[in-house]
């Protein structure tokens, strides 16, 4: 599909899922399975096919095992393709007692979403949070922690947890995984060059970058039920704000920090051996150290729950 074609596309389905959201979703799902049709419909085939080379073999023509061997191998790698499982979200497992104040937050923000509980709270090195609906975890990057202050914080995982808020989250992850799985399955098929691929390619070059444009203006549209979460959670101004913040925060990080890395590894042999620590130090902007009066209960605790430093006003 052409730029200008996918363009007028996305336009035009935009209007229309602004207008009936629900009828919208329903031509996506429709979409979805016109697309398993077209796949089952190509097994059958080639397991028939299988079927009757197997016979042929068994009642006196031994070539027909060798014939078999086509269909049930292109079959084969159909299957495998379109079994596609995501993996799982990474990052360092925070606990409750890990980080109290963060989970305190968290379901603080909850309530008013109507989010189910968080299975797993999850810390990486990015500066961007993700949501997952299977298993429900938040992953919240701890440069983003550091980058943010905790009323703009809130914007951004209200935003990720208006993405778990009622059905559409995992409707929307089930047409995610589709996209991945049509988009594999037809570059397996290409480098396999095997002839009868042909029945699934040209089928397959039409039909995966049209269901990826048809299913663009479902993405952004959860994207806007999202940020309107923020907006309720933390408010429209530190919402913006956040949004902001994280540009300005990503620009300084690729400046001040890996365009230096990048630098180096096209100068020295080896690169820096662990580079996302001071991922973590150059997104963070200076705090003022806390202070109090001599023999006043210190607010902080005196050494960090995890091996990871977490902002400390999660843990406290």
């Amino acid at each position: 599909m052409d730029p200008e074609r996918r363009e007028a596309l996305v336009r035009r389905l935009e209007k229309v899922a602004r207008k009936s959201p629900k009828g919208y979703r329903r031509r996506v799902a429709l979409l979805a399975g016109l697309g398993f049709a077209y796949l089952g419909a190509v097994l059958a085939l080639l397991v028939l096919a299988t079927a009757f080379f197997v016979l042929n073999g068994l009642h006196g023509y031994p070539q027909g095992f060798l014939y078999a061997l086509f269909p049930a191998g292109l079959a084969l790698i159909v299957v495998r393709s379109a079994a596609v499982k995501l993996p799982g979200p990474g990052g360092v497992p925070v606990t409750r007692a890990d980080a109290p104040a963060l989970h305190a937050l968290i379901d603080e923000l909850r309530e008013p979403l109507a989010v189910k509980p968080i299975g797993r709270v999850l810390i990486d090195d990015r500066l961007n949070p993700s949501a997952v609906q299977r298993p429900r975890s938040l992953v919240i990057g701890l440069p983003l922690m550091q980058a943010l202050p905790e009323r703009e914080l809130r914007a951004v995982i209200g935003h990720e947890l208006g993405h778990l808020s009622g059905n559409h989250g995992r409707f929307s992850g089930w047409i995610y995984r589709r996209r991945v799985m049509w988009s594999r399955i037809l570059t397996e098929l290409e480098a396999t060059g095997m002839r009868g691929a042909s029945l699934f390619t040209r089928f397959l070059k039409w039909y995966a970058p049209y269901f990826n444009a048809y299913t663009f203006a479902l993405a952004r549209d959860n994207e806007y039920v999202a940020d309107r979460a923020a907006a309720e959670v933390a408010g429209t101004g530190h919402a913006a704000s956040a949004l902001v913040r994280l540009q300005l925060a990503d620009r300084f990080e690729s400046e001040r920090h890996w365009t230096p890395i990048t630098d180096h590894a096209a100068l020295e042999a080896t690169p820096p051996q662990d580079p996302s620590p001071r991922s973590a130090r150059a997104s963070a902007p200076p705090r003022p150290t806390p202070t109090r009066r001599a023999g006043s209960p210190s607010r902080w605790p005196t050494r960090p729950t995890t091996a990871i430093p977490i902002p400390r006003w999660a843990i406290a």
